[in-house]
């Protein structure tokens, strides 16, 4: 079986999450290395040249507001007033990182404010 080319799909109306600042997931790697690996008479193979995504936008990791467009997703967090989001305190990575990756970074500001 053949796979016959298919054309991009694109959407509008919508913010570009998968390219917004936070935490990122391979997605769509999860997804095309299985497929690459079936037997190619299946038809499943995938070009894949993007492998990951925004999983979690920052705006939305510290519920500072649900993005609506761009300019939400691409909000400067520590510039907003502390009642911008409910929560205490927080920290975000100085670079997107996998989502749940644990680095130095946010593991020194977590133990640091244990009692």
């Amino acid at each position: 079986m053949v796979t016959i080319p298919t054309r991009g799909v694109r959407t509008s109306g919508l913010p570009d999450i998968d390219g917004a600042p936070g935490g990122t997931l391979e997605g769509f790697g999860i997804l095309a290395d299985p497929l690459n690996e079936l037997k190619p008479l299946y038809g499943f193979a995938v070009d894949n040249p993007i492998r990951e995504h925004c999983f979690v936008p920052a705006v939305s990791g510290v519920a500072v507001r649900e993005p609506a467009d761009h300019a939400d997703l691409c909000t400067p967090i520590y510039g907003l007033p502390p009642t911008e989001s409910p929560l205490d305190d927080f920290v975000l990575a100085s670079q997107n990182e996998e989502h749940t990756l644990i680095i130095e970074e946010l593991s020194t500001w977590l133990l640091g404010r244990r009692p």
